[in-house]
Protein backbone atom coordinates (compact mmCIF):
# COMPACT_ATOMS: atom_id res chain seq x y z
CA UNK A 1 0.00 0.00 0.00
CA UNK A 2 1.30 3.30 -0.52
CA UNK A 3 0.31 6.91 1.64
CA UNK A 4 0.32 9.93 0.69
CA UNK A 5 2.05 12.46 3.41
CA UNK A 6 -0.90 15.45 4.80
CA UNK A 7 1.03 18.25 4.53
CA UNK A 8 4.02 17.56 1.52
CA UNK A 9 2.13 15.53 -1.08
CA UNK A 10 5.52 14.38 -2.86
CA UNK A 11 6.66 12.72 0.52
CA UNK A 12 5.22 9.11 -0.01
CA UNK A 13 5.77 6.07 1.93
CA UNK A 14 5.16 2.25 1.07
CA UNK A 15 5.09 -0.56 2.93
CA UNK A 16 5.50 -4.30 1.56
CA UNK A 17 7.12 -7.33 2.27
CA UNK A 18 10.77 -5.95 3.04
CA UNK A 19 9.61 -3.33 5.47
CA UNK A 20 9.02 0.65 4.37
CA UNK A 21 10.24 2.39 2.17
CA UNK A 22 9.84 6.54 1.62
CA UNK A 23 10.15 9.15 -1.60
CA UNK A 24 10.70 12.39 -1.23
CA UNK A 25 9.92 12.91 -5.11
CA UNK A 26 6.27 11.51 -5.82
CA UNK A 27 7.88 8.29 -6.55
CA UNK A 28 10.58 8.64 -8.70
CA UNK A 29 13.19 7.39 -6.10
CA UNK A 30 12.55 5.10 -3.30
CA UNK A 31 15.12 5.03 0.19
CA UNK A 32 14.46 2.66 2.77
CA UNK A 33 13.06 3.50 6.07
CA UNK A 34 15.46 1.81 8.60
CA UNK A 35 16.36 2.80 12.24
CA UNK A 36 14.89 0.11 14.09
CA UNK A 37 12.82 -0.74 11.78
CA UNK A 38 13.03 -4.52 10.88
CA UNK A 39 12.96 -6.23 7.82
CA UNK A 40 9.44 -7.72 7.89
CA UNK A 41 5.98 -7.74 5.98
CA UNK A 42 4.47 -4.53 6.66
CA UNK A 43 0.48 -4.97 5.37
CA UNK A 44 -0.96 -1.32 7.01
CA UNK A 45 0.31 2.08 7.00
CA UNK A 46 -1.22 5.63 8.72
CA UNK A 47 -0.17 9.28 9.35
CA UNK A 48 -1.60 10.33 12.83
CA UNK A 49 -2.94 13.56 12.18
CA UNK A 50 -2.55 15.09 15.87
CA UNK A 51 0.87 13.42 16.79
CA UNK A 52 2.12 13.78 12.92
CA UNK A 53 3.72 10.07 13.37
CA UNK A 54 4.03 7.48 10.91
CA UNK A 55 2.43 3.85 12.28
CA UNK A 56 3.54 0.88 10.69
CA UNK A 57 1.52 -2.44 11.56
CA UNK A 58 3.44 -5.95 10.71
CA UNK A 59 2.70 -9.08 9.82
CA UNK A 60 2.77 -10.97 13.46
CA UNK A 61 5.53 -8.70 14.79
CA UNK A 62 3.19 -5.42 16.20
CA UNK A 63 3.30 -2.03 15.45
CA UNK A 64 6.45 0.61 15.06
CA UNK A 65 5.80 4.30 15.41
CA UNK A 66 7.84 7.31 14.36
CA UNK A 67 7.55 10.67 14.02
CA UNK A 68 8.21 12.31 10.17
CA UNK A 69 8.24 15.72 10.22
CA UNK A 70 11.91 16.03 9.66
CA UNK A 71 10.99 13.97 5.85
CA UNK A 72 7.87 16.37 5.56
CA UNK A 73 10.43 19.08 5.33
CA UNK A 74 12.93 17.12 3.26
CA UNK A 75 12.73 19.62 0.08
CA UNK A 76 15.18 19.33 -2.94
CA UNK A 77 16.69 22.78 -1.44
CA UNK A 78 17.10 21.94 2.08
CA UNK A 79 20.04 19.04 0.48
CA UNK A 80 21.75 21.94 -0.78
CA UNK A 81 22.24 23.36 2.09
CA UNK A 82 25.42 23.52 4.02
CA UNK A 83 23.73 23.87 7.39
CA UNK A 84 20.08 23.89 7.73
CA UNK A 85 18.02 23.55 11.29
CA UNK A 86 14.47 22.09 10.95
CA UNK A 87 11.23 23.58 12.31
CA UNK A 88 10.99 22.43 16.19
CA UNK A 89 7.60 20.59 16.93
CA UNK A 90 6.11 21.22 19.96
CA UNK A 91 5.79 18.96 22.87
CA UNK A 92 3.95 19.09 26.45
CA UNK A 93 6.35 18.28 29.27
CA UNK A 94 5.29 14.66 30.01
CA UNK A 95 4.46 13.01 33.84
CA UNK A 96 4.91 10.21 33.40
CA UNK A 97 5.42 9.39 37.13
CA UNK A 98 2.08 10.21 38.33
CA UNK A 99 0.60 8.18 35.39
CA UNK A 100 -2.13 5.96 36.90
CA UNK A 101 -3.25 2.49 36.12
CA UNK A 102 -1.42 0.97 33.01
CA UNK A 103 1.60 2.49 30.93
CA UNK A 104 4.89 1.86 32.18
CA UNK A 105 3.67 1.31 35.71
CA UNK A 106 4.39 -2.39 35.35
CA UNK A 107 2.05 -3.00 37.89
CA UNK A 108 2.03 -6.70 36.51
CA UNK A 109 5.52 -7.21 36.86
CA UNK A 110 7.13 -9.11 33.81
CA UNK A 111 3.77 -10.68 32.63
CA UNK A 112 2.92 -7.05 31.40
CA UNK A 113 4.94 -6.05 28.26
CA UNK A 114 5.95 -2.92 28.28
CA UNK A 115 8.16 -0.48 25.83
CA UNK A 116 10.72 2.94 26.72
CA UNK A 117 8.85 6.13 27.16
CA UNK A 118 9.83 8.79 24.86
CA UNK A 119 12.38 10.94 25.78
CA UNK A 120 11.04 14.18 27.62
CA UNK A 121 11.64 17.51 25.99
CA UNK A 122 12.30 18.60 22.09
CA UNK A 123 14.05 17.31 19.60
CA UNK A 124 16.11 20.07 17.30
CA UNK A 125 16.58 18.28 13.97
CA UNK A 126 19.57 19.79 11.55
CA UNK A 127 21.14 18.80 8.80
CA UNK A 128 24.66 19.33 7.41
CA UNK A 129 25.27 19.30 3.68
CA UNK A 130 28.99 18.58 4.60
CA UNK A 131 31.55 17.59 7.58
CA UNK A 132 31.84 20.90 9.35
CA UNK A 133 35.59 22.12 10.54
CA UNK A 134 33.81 24.50 13.58
CA UNK A 135 32.04 22.57 15.99
CA UNK A 136 28.01 22.83 16.26
CA UNK A 137 26.50 24.13 19.07
CA UNK A 138 22.48 24.95 19.85
CA UNK A 139 21.89 27.95 22.39
CA UNK A 140 18.42 28.50 23.98
CA UNK A 141 16.51 31.39 25.06
CA UNK A 142 13.27 32.31 26.85
CA UNK A 143 11.38 34.75 26.03
CA UNK A 144 12.62 37.51 28.59
CA UNK A 145 16.01 37.13 26.40
CA UNK A 146 18.23 34.13 29.30
CA UNK A 147 20.08 31.75 28.10
CA UNK A 148 18.42 28.61 29.33
CA UNK A 149 20.45 25.78 27.71
CA UNK A 150 23.59 24.92 25.62
CA UNK A 151 23.91 21.35 23.55
CA UNK A 152 26.89 20.08 21.43
CA UNK A 153 25.91 18.56 18.84
CA UNK A 154 27.22 16.45 16.11
CA UNK A 155 29.57 18.24 13.14
CA UNK A 156 29.91 15.46 10.61
CA UNK A 157 27.90 15.77 7.05
CA UNK A 158 24.31 14.19 7.14
CA UNK A 159 21.13 14.68 9.15
CA UNK A 160 21.34 14.78 13.12
CA UNK A 161 19.69 15.38 16.37
CA UNK A 162 19.97 16.75 19.86
CA UNK A 163 17.16 16.40 22.56
CA UNK A 164 16.82 19.61 24.99
CA UNK A 165 14.85 18.53 28.35
CA UNK A 166 12.39 20.65 28.68
CA UNK A 167 10.88 19.72 32.48
CA UNK A 168 12.81 22.54 34.67
CA UNK A 169 11.22 25.04 31.90
CA UNK A 170 7.89 27.09 31.65
CA UNK A 171 5.55 26.68 29.14
CA UNK A 172 6.00 28.97 26.33
CA UNK A 173 7.99 30.60 23.31
CA UNK A 174 11.91 30.03 22.92
CA UNK A 175 14.35 30.74 20.87
CA UNK A 176 16.48 28.24 19.50
CA UNK A 177 19.83 29.42 17.72
CA UNK A 178 22.11 27.01 15.93
CA UNK A 179 25.95 28.11 15.75
CA UNK A 180 28.51 26.83 13.64
CA UNK A 181 31.42 28.90 13.07
CA UNK A 182 30.47 32.21 11.39
CA UNK A 183 26.55 30.63 10.70
CA UNK A 184 23.65 31.21 13.13
CA UNK A 185 20.08 29.50 12.04
CA UNK A 186 16.95 30.50 14.28
CA UNK A 187 14.14 29.17 14.68
CA UNK A 188 11.12 29.43 17.41
CA UNK A 189 10.37 26.54 19.61
CA UNK A 190 7.11 25.76 21.84
CA UNK A 191 6.87 24.19 25.24
CA UNK A 192 3.17 23.14 26.06
CA UNK A 193 1.65 22.93 29.00
CA UNK A 194 2.36 20.01 31.07
CA UNK A 195 0.12 17.09 31.40
CA UNK A 196 -0.54 13.87 33.12
CA UNK A 197 0.05 10.43 31.23
CA UNK A 198 -3.07 8.60 32.58
CA UNK A 199 -5.87 5.99 31.49
CA UNK A 200 -7.82 8.68 31.29
CA UNK A 201 -5.97 10.51 28.42
CA UNK A 202 -6.63 7.63 26.67
CA UNK A 203 -10.44 6.98 27.70
CA UNK A 204 -11.82 10.44 28.15
CA UNK A 205 -15.18 8.70 29.31
CA UNK A 206 -13.80 6.84 32.04
CA UNK A 207 -14.99 9.40 35.67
Amino acid sequence: MIVEDRKNSALLFIGNDKGIFFSLDDGKFWNPLRGNMPEVPVKDLLIQPRENDLIAGSYGRGMWITPINVLQQMHPEVLKKDLWLFDIQSKPVKNYAQSAFWGNNRLMGDRHIFTPNEPNGLRLNYYLGKTRQQPVVFKIYNASGKQVAKIKGENAKGLHHVQWDTRNQKPGKYRVLLISGNDTLVKQAQVEPAYVFSVLNYHPKIK
